[in-house]
């Protein structure tokens, strides 16, 4: 697999689950992004979402460096963190993190 995006709806305790996976399935020298909004080790439960749809799902919103740290214990190096602020109604602030596995595909 060149590429993966774990969900943001994964529990927290299952992070470290998830990233073992990515270390098993990225290719040497593939590319990892994450991309979604970051909080404070938070748990939030939408009614409804995606235009006013009404949903049954939770979301766990981490901090950033605690994403990166999760990455990078996997054995990627992390290339690029981007956090943007909360604007235009948005509650959290916005994390991408870019990583890559070492080696060459």
């Amino acid at each position: 697999m060149d590429s993966a995006a774990p969900s943001r709806t994964t529990p927290p305790e299952l992070l470290p689950v998830v990233s073992a996976e990515v270390q098993r399935v990225l290719a040497p020298g593939g590319h990892l992004m994450l991309a979604g909004r970051a909080g404070e080790d938070e748990h939030v439960y939408p009614e409804r979402a995606y235009g006013g749809r009404p949903v049954s799902f939770g979301l766990h919103p981490i901090p950033a460096p605690r994403i990166a740290a999760l990455v990078e214990e996997a054995g990627l190096t992390v290339t690029a963190r981007l956090v943007q602020e909360p604007g235009a109604g948005a509650k959290r602030p916005a994390a991408t993190l870019l990583a890559q596995m070492p080696g060459r595909r």
